[in-house]
């Protein structure tokens, strides 16, 4: 495929975006480096990938798309380059930004070419549970109620790495599970629609030796009437990504590390809907030949500007929702 993509860091998420790009028939690849990261050398089977130490030389040269792999706290610098770009089009890793006042005018104004990598929204699995919901209820009925969950011992997140100095475990780069893990937050938006309120709490309970939230509880009323419960943590000793949506005739089960989603009706037994392996990096390779088409002009069904900037306002609010004291 006769097109470059550039890469603005090449840390663990920016070498997997540059492998996925090769499998997908992506010829050239550049990568800017800032030489800050954990990785000096890159490994041998990426070789393809031309690195670039100059940001100035990086911008200017002909890009056809970039994709923005920075920890989070540097996301607004790189993008505001790519708003500087006439026409060049974004993936920006989620999330969008650490908080919304790192966003320029000029970055706003581009939403129309600035897409979000929630990765998620190209599983096998949640595409299932979207195209039951999509069905106009006609299975589940109206959703009332719902819960999402993920955890994760943050050590085992990058077992080959020290999980202290990782951008998911520091404030000063935008991480906590709060944004690191704000994936089920998008699936909310994808699955049951904007959301009207939010409330929980957002806190460090772990011994992690960290300096960011390790805890999420929070409780989200979408537009529609829904509540959802959404449960995050660094904590759990296995990885577990599992959730229920309760609709008036019966209720949606999926579970990441079955591959399942089953529906259990008022009146009948639990029927399985949908059942696949998971193969490593298929979907990392559907969000990329999704991006590819977002940069041949074509629609993408990647997050938009606008929809991250709807999760970043829910998080905002969520640390600071107010607790009320239990007065005896």
């Amino acid at each position: 495929m006769s097109v470059t993509i550039g890469i603005v860091g090449l840390g663990s998420i920016g070498r997997r975006h540059a492998r996925c790009l090769k499998d997908v028939g992506v010829d050239r690849v550049v990568a800017l480096r800032s030489g800050r990261g954990a990785a000096r050398e890159l490994p041998s089977d990426l070789s393809f990938v031309v690195e670039e130490r100059d940001a100035e030389r990086f911008w200017s040269s002909s890009l056809d798309g970039v994709i923005v792999a920075t920890p989070t706290a540097l996301h607004g610098e790189a993008l505001t380059r790519v708003a500087s770009v006439p026409g060049l089009p974004a993936l920006v890793e989620k999330p969008l930004v650490a908080h919304r006042s790192e966003l320029t005018d000029a970055v706003v104004a581009a939403a129309d070419r600035i897409r979000v990598a929630y990765c998620l929204r190209f599983h096998p699995l949640v595409r299932a549970v979207h195209a039951i919901l999509a069905d106009e209820g006609a299975r589940l009925g109206r959703v009332v109620r719902a819960q999402l969950s993920f955890g994760q011992h943050l050590p085992k997140f990058h077992p080959d790495a020290d999980y202290r100095t990782e951008y998911s475990a520091r404030r000063d780069l935008g991480g906590g599970v709060l944004r690191t893990i704000s994936h089920e937050l998008d699936l909310v938006l994808h699955w049951m629609g904007r959301l009207a309120s939010v409330t929980g709490d957002v806190a460090r309970l772990s011994d992690l030796e960290i300096d960011v939230d390790d805890s999420v509880a929070l409780v989200l009323r979408t537009k529609c009437g829904a509540q959802v419960m959404v449960d995050l943590d660094y904590l759990s000793p296995s990885y577990r990504r599992h959730g229920w949506i309760q609709g008036t005739r019966g209720r949606l089960d999926y579970s990441f590390t079955e591959g399942v989603v089953r529906f259990t009706p008022y009146d009948g037994a639990a029927i399985e809907l949908h059942r696949a392996g998971e193969v490593p990096f298929d979907f990392y390779r559907a969000q990329m030949n999704d991006f590819l088409d977002f940069v041949s002009g074509r629609a993408s069904a990647a997050a938009t500007l606008s929809d991250s900037l709807h999760l970043l306002k829910v998080m905002e609010l969520a640390e600071r929702a107010e607790r009320a004291e239990v007065v005896e």
